[in-house]
């Protein structure tokens, strides 16, 4: 889907996942998945800036606080990331998403406290879903957002005096 196009899907469905309690993160920018720790600081930045922008376009109001870089990268990601108020989220149990295992994968493998990385563009991810979460609902686990399962000590601590400094710079509102 073109990035315009998707922009429009989101500022539909954004404001309404939010509104269910869901959290929103960052992925990146560029649709081709880049090595981000690779690529230096001011481009990296400038694609944040481009995801807050778009954020802020579609729900003001909200301020993603979490980001989970293309492939799981962390090392210095992670403190330049906080340097933003976003905190790098990574995954423990991983669906696999291209054949029928996919949800035995994922049931057999979660525990209290998983996140589980599927992505929309794997067939089984998509087709597995309502299984998939109706057996772990089965087998006593509550599906509940990122923040639900930080402990205190692993959160960026979330102030006005942060927000203002990362939304505000440059005279720029993310």
């Amino acid at each position: 889907m073109e990035r315009v196009a998707l922009s429009k899907e989101m500022k539909r469905i954004i404001p309404e996942i939010i509104e269910e309690g869901h959290e929103i993160g960052f992925h990146g920018w560029d649709k081709d998945h880049p090595i981000y720790s690779k690529l230096s600081k001011s481009r990296i930045k400038e694609d944040l800036e481009k995801c807050f922008e778009l954020m802020h376009s579609i729900h003001p109001e909200y301020f993603v606080k979490f980001i989970r870089w293309p492939y799981g990268e962390t090392g210095k990601l992670v403190d330049y990331a906080a340097s933003f108020g976003l905190q790098v989220i990574n995954w423990n149990v991983e669906s696999g998403g291209l054949d029928k295992k996919t949800k035995y994968r994922v049931v057999e493998n979660s525990k209290n406290g998983s996140i589980v990385l599927s992505h929309l563009i794997r067939p089984y991810d998509v087709s597995q879903a309502e299984e998939i979460v109706s057996s772990l609902c089965e087998n006593g686990y509550k599906l509940v957002n990122v923040s639900a399962i930080l402990r205190s000590e692993d959160k960026i601590p979330f102030t006005s005096e942060y927000f203002n400094m990362v939304c505000l710079d440059e005279n720029k509102i993310y």
